[in-house]
């Protein structure tokens, strides 16, 4: 076993271990292996993101549903673990997938999940938009607020006021008043 696969429970198939790099694969080398599970499971590995996912799923789609039930049973632990692995909860989905027995079927609900994914990203990047307009805009007034005490303690100085009670009027910094003058 490796270390931490108490975690991943009864997912864990009790079989010998080998580690692949998934990403040393092309998509195109996939089609040809002769395990449809590894091709397909190699793929989904390849994702980057939860669009890149469904999309790959759309893809193997023809292929997941041929699988006999023991390559559905480890596909099946394997979408689970990769739920537990990444905090996802896309395994449910998946399988009221597979079960559909007409493909279109399939595929309307997956280019569905793909539509909500982009529309999720799609909503994250706009909020992040506005959080940073935001933040923008506050570090705006900031950097006025620090301008117009920077002009102020010039203006002062001009007028020859002790910097002590410039400090206390603009509450610069002795260096920044320093600087100005």
């Amino acid at each position: 076993m490796f270390d931490g696969y108490e975690s991943f429970g009864n997912y864990v198939l009790n079989f010998k271990y080998f580690f692949l790099d998934a990403k040393g694969f092309e998509k195109d080398g996939l089609k040809t292996f002769y395990s449809k599970l590894l091709a397909v499971i190699l793929l989904l590995e390849k994702a980057k993101t939860d669009i890149e996912f469904y999309e790959n799923i759309r893809q193997s789609v023809s292929d997941v549903l041929n699988f006999d039930l023991e390559e559905k049973r480890v596909f099946d632990a394997f979408i689970k673990i990769l739920d537990l692995a990444y905090g996802k909860n896309r395994s449910v989905q998946i399988q009221e997938i597979l079960n559909e027995s007409r493909i279109e079927e399939a595929d309307r609900m997956l280019c569905d999940l793909i539509e909500n994914a982009k529309r999720e990203k799609e909503g994250l990047l706009a909020e992040g938009e506005r959080k940073g307009k935001i933040e923008g805009k506050i570090e705006g007034k900031i950097e006025c607020r620090i301008e117009g005490k920077i002009e102020d303690a010039k203006a002062m100085l001009r007028e020859k006021l002790p910097i002590d009670l410039i400090i206390r009027i603009t509450n610069l910094t002795r260096d920044q008043i320093e600087t100005i003058a």
